[in-house]
Formats: structure tokens, C-alpha cells, sequence
């Protein structure tokens, strides 16, 4: 939900525009600190990264150092690799990201 509110003007309440925003955004990151990484994860924090630099918000660094945590990004690598792991339609976008090239992502 907080990703769908940083950029889908015309749908309903915006992410800038929610008063509890930067104490969401925080939270959510506190939260998925914890979790396992996945590749919608990646996705919906570097949303939620790109919005709160552009708003100057605490939770900014808190995100950045959750993008920039190695084993993190590991995990997002591995999933990233495995052939078990259903295709994922962002995954050629986090791969670009991530500077790393997954052949079958192409397909």
C-alpha cells in the first residue's frame, strides 16, 4: 500500500500527503528489516527510499542502509538466481539496480 501511495496520483490519498507518512514509512522499515529478502521487498523499499530523500524524511537513511545491507542484498541475489523461484516481472528492473546480469531474466 505504501509503495501504490508514492505515485499513483488520482487514485487516492498520496504518500506526501498522509499526515502518519514518515512514521509509516519508519515503521515498515523497521519491519521488513527483519524479514526475508524477496525481490518485491527490494522493490517496494526503493520506492519508499526515492520518496522519503525527495521528502527529506528521517526513515530515508534507515531505508538506505536496509538497500545497502549486504546480506540483504545477497538474499535478493539468490532469489534473483534460483530456478525455482517463480519469474517475477521486476526482477530485470532489480537486477539493473542490483548491476547484476541474470540470463534468465531475459527470457
Amino acid at each position: 500500500m505504501l509503495r501504490m501511495m508514492t505515485d499513483c496520483h488520482g487514485m487516492g490519498v498520496l504518500l506526501a500527503d498522509y499526515p502518519f507518512a514518515g512514521a509509516a514509512v519508519n515503521a515498515y522499515a523497521r519491519h521488513a528489516a527483519a524479514l526475508e529478502p524477496s525481490i518485491d521487498r527490494y522493490i517496494t523499499l526503493h520506492a519508499l527510499q526515492k520518496w522519503s530523500l525527495a521528502q527529506s524524511s528521517p526513515a530515508a537513511a534507515v531505508l538506505t542502509a536496509l538497500l545497502q545491507r549486504p546480506a540483504w542484498l545477497d538474499g535478493v541475489r539468490q532469489r534473483l538466481l534460483d530456478p525455482e523461484e517463480p519469474w517475477h516481472p521486476g526482477g530485470p528492473w532489480v537486477a539493473e539496480r542490483l548491476s547484476f546480469d541474470v540470463d534468465r531474466l531475459d527470457a
